[in-house]
């Protein structure tokens, strides 16, 4: 009987091993991207998208007047687009000019009943500090209330933002009872740790909990993202990757996120790869990346896991014959679910 269920449990096993690796990730670099910065996708619906633009008509009138003076090429606008069958993003517009230059790159996340909006917000928009000073560079989280044509109001900051550290990347869990987030306050297990926030039913928050070395390294550790099955990816660089900055993603298992696994190839490479989101019901999603041969300082790219009985599933790209040439993120990867 123990060789037989030992049998029964090696075709099993090598069953689902040959399911994981009918997937792979195939990406493409979507047709927004500029000679500027795109990055940082925040889902709407399954088929709307915003993400950050430092895309800017030098005619416009405000220009000079209006840019970020710590980094002028990141000066940074929100854009709405709509998602491609082929998952590219296209038909985009500016998402609101009055509340143009609110935001923190592209540091925003909604609870699911769209009624409330959490977003990073550079403390010098409230004061005359020099640019030089540890009050000019924290980072503060706010919550607002947010109506149907995306008008803000009740700005409100949140209960542990210090001058002393920032506290940014806000990312509300589906259930929208958790708040995640990024801060380098104190007793944390390096740089910048991510940290979850309980979000009571009276609208009140919890004190910041580390989510502990299972995720946090003794480096720094960005853009913490939690899809529909509660998993979280998030980016690095403290644990092992290809290089630089890298995606990982931590299943929840047993009450806890378990040990960070980086993503393969073509999703990592040996630049910057950082906030990917996901949206579980179509299995593709966004990336931000600085790799070799994008169109411009970070682009953003969208990726798909499909099956390789498929051949006709795949991203198609109007670039795509040129890129080839150029660099292996197009090519398919066989990957595992885990």
């Amino acid at each position: 009987m123990k060789k037989l269920a030992l049998i029964i449990s090696l075709i099993l096993t090598c069953s689902l091993y040959a399911q994981q690796q009918e997937q792979k990730f195939e990406i493409i670099n979507t047709s927004i991207n500029s000679k500027y910065a795109e990055l940082g996708v925040t889902y709407l619906n399954d088929s709307t998208v915003l993400f950050a633009s430092s895309k800017k008509n030098d005619k416009d009138k405000d220009f000079k007047k209006d840019r970020r003076k710590n980094n002028s090429h990141l000066y940074l606008e929100l854009y709405k687009g709509m998602v491609a069958e082929n998952g590219d993003i296209i038909q985009i517009k500016r998402f609101n000019n009055d509340i143009k230059n609110m935001f923190f790159e592209s540091d925003i996340a909604f609870t699911p009943d769209f009624k409330t909006i959490y977003f990073t917000w550079n403390n010098y928009y409230d004061t005359q500090s020099r640019k030089d000073s540890a009050k000019y560079k924290t980072l503060y989280l706010f919550k607002a209330s947010i109506d149907e044509n995306f008008k803000i109001s009740k700005i409100t900051p949140l209960p542990f933002n210090s001058k002393k550290y920032s506290v940014r990347s806000p990312e509300v869990s589906k259930d929208g009872k958790q708040l995640f987030l990024v801060s380098d306050m104190p007793n944390g297990y390096g740089d910048f740790d991510i940290y979850v926030v309980d979000i009571y039913s009276n609208g009140s928050h919890s004190w910041p909990k580390n989510l502990g070395p299972n995720v946090n390294t003794k480096e720094a550790e960005f853009s913490p993202s939690i899809d529909q099955n509660y998993n979280l990816y998030f980016s690095s660089y403290g644990h092992e990757g290809k290089g630089n900055l890298d995606i990982f993603k931590c299943e929840f298992k047993d009450g806890k996120f378990q040990k960070a696994k980086s993503l393969p190839s073509p999703i990592n490479s040996k630049f910057d790869d950082f906030a990917l989101v996901v949206d579980n019901t179509l299995n593709s999603g966004f990336f931000t990346s600085n790799r070799k041969y994008g169109k411009g300082g970070v682009d953003i790219y969208a990726f798909k896991v499909t099956n390789t009985k498929d051949g006709n599933k795949k991203l198609p790209n109007k670039t795509e014959k040129a890129e080839t040439t150029k660099t292996k993120t197009l090519k398919p990867l066989h990957i595992s679910n885990n």
